[in-house]
């Protein structure tokens, strides 16, 4: 049995994992999504290889007396994470350490990016 080694990305639900270059040698394209207008990129990130994740509230939050709030709580009070970013995209050696960054990122409220710049990886923040 012949096994291929080509090329591919996987969405997993807004995850994203390259495994390597595509076939031509380019990198992917990947477009993170600006928080305040939905559908619309904010960015492009090319990716060779490795995993991309954004945590936010742009899609999982709940308005209570026309306040928003996210979905992250701070398991210390209870309560939704308030002072950090909109949202944390995260470059990673995989989906889940991209993912696990970006949402520890969220829960450092106001010090999301010092936390980031002490994990030495590639991110991008929005309000």
């Amino acid at each position: 049995q012949q096994q291929t080694n080509s090329a591919f990305l996987v969405n997993f639900g807004g995850d994203i994992y390259v495994n390597k270059s595509r076939s031509n040698g380019d990198a992917w394209q990947v477009a993170i999504e600006d928080p305040q207008h939905l559908g619309e990129s904010k960015l492009m990130v090319s990716l060779a290889q490795g995993g991309l994740a954004s945590s936010g509230d742009s899609q999982r939050y709940i308005e209570v007396d026309g306040q928003r709030y996210g979905h992250i709580l701070n398991p210390k009070t209870g309560y939704p994470i308030t002072g950090g970013p909109a949202q944390v995209t995260v470059y990673a050696q995989n989906c889940v350490q991209a993912g696990m960054l970006a949402t520890i990122a969220l829960l450092q409220g106001e010090f999301a990016e010092d936390f980031l710049k002490a994990q030495d990886c590639r991110y991008w923040l929005s309000d």
